[in-house]
């Protein structure tokens, strides 16, 4: 056998054993196209739809309802996957591994994404207060290269120059889209810039508890719900007190569809949003928030007959493209080794490096 394979196309001969052993192997670390890209797709197409779908139904909610309380709609998307994961789980449709709620290192890690989330929704409401609605969705789009950098930092993302050019030419096109009259503040700068930090440390959190854990989506769901349902609501208490108050809780009472209809498209938002990030990583998912923009002023064009000027034509032509390409880097793995016989060599090279014996 080790003989046939020695003598195969791209392996060199006289190739140690425990090389041959691993290329007996599968390979996990390349995916082409129709390997891996069916359930990558149906993730990233749900999650902008859901996503898409859940901007327009809050947005129907705070103007047409008359409930301008964006922290709450948030705490009620996160008691949405709270209620239905929990129920899920405790009927027997959905299992979660004894040792995963023992583990600390997940604890740990729920806990800061709690954190983040609280941080990002909060700054995030908070610069409306100092910046204009333009000049935040520019700094908004800032946060895939901020997710990126992170990623690189951690060492959880192998550096392709075409990816780094890929993402720069989505956040360029989204930059020029939002480009509007700009009031500028320092204060309200700062705040808006830890609130895409925390966005996307939050996002890069959600990766390493699903793939360093070894977290099931539903795991993650349900462990992860709970904690940022808490913390949101936390941060209602503090700065939207008006939501819990008595007027505010009879409009949902009078409205109990719209309202449950939020929750159960919080949850499968969130649901879509841990696929995403599982089946590809945490830059993909913050490069679907350009896209989803785009996909929500087509909407409003063509179904509400909003007006697009041709500066923002161009922004999200750009973003296109550079989507376009970021789709074929991921797609052919640019960067991924391409020979047997690479592999084989870089094995070899860890082989026959010194050890040091004290």
């Amino acid at each position: 056998m080790r003989d046939r394979q020695r003598s195969g196309k791209g392996i060199p001969k006289g190739t140690h054993p425990s090389v041959l052993n691993r290329l007996e192997r599968p390979a996990t670390h390349s995916f082409t196209p129709l390997q891996m890209r069916p359930a990558a797709i149906l993730a990233c197409t749900l999650q902008m739809a859901t996503g898409a779908s859940f901007i327009f139904l809050n947005e129907r909610i705070m103007n047409a309802v008359g409930y301008p309380f964006p922290m709450m709609l948030s705490f009620i998307g996160f008691a949405g996957s709270t209620i239905i994961a929990t129920c899920l789980t405790w009927s027997g449709q959905v299992q979660v591994r004894q040792a995963t709620l023992v583990a600390s290192d997940v604890w740990i890690r729920i806990v800061l994404l709690s954190v983040f989330v609280t941080s990002s929704v909060v700054s995030g409401m908070a610069a409306y207060l100092y910046l204009s609605i333009s000049f935040i969705q520019m700094l908004k789009a800032t946060t895939p290269v901020m997710t990126m950098g992170f990623l690189l930092a951690f060492n959880m993302l192998t550096f392709k120059c075409a990816q780094v050019g890929s993402t720069l030419t989505i956040v360029i096109g989204a930059i020029i889209s939002s480009r509007g009259e700009i009031g500028l503040s320092t204060i309200g700068v700062m705040i808006m810039l830890v609130s895409c930090l925390s966005e996307a440390l939050r996002c890069v959190l959600t990766q390493a508890l699903l793939k360093g854990t070894k977290l099931s989506i539903m795991e993650g769901l349900y462990l992860m719900s709970p904690p940022c349902a808490a913390a949101t609501l936390i941060s209602v208490g503090v700065f939207e007190t008006e939501a819990l108050s008595s007027d505010s809780m009879s409009v949902i009472a009078s409205n109990p569809v719209v309202f449950t209809v939020a929750g159960s498209l919080g949850f499968v938002q969130h649901l879509c949003t841990l696929w995403v990030v599982q089946s590809t990583n945490a830059l993909t998912l913050k490069i679907l928030g350009p896209l989803r923009s785009i996909m929500v002023v087509g909407v409003s064009v063509l179904c509400y007959g909003e007006s697009l000027s041709s500066l923002k034509g161009w922004g999200y032509a750009i973003s296109l493209c550079g989507l376009f390409w970021y789709n074929i880097v991921s797609l052919y793995g640019e960067g991924e080794k391409n020979t047997m016989a690479e592999v084989v060599k870089e094995e070899e090279i860890q082989m026959v490096k010194p050890t040091v014996i004290k």
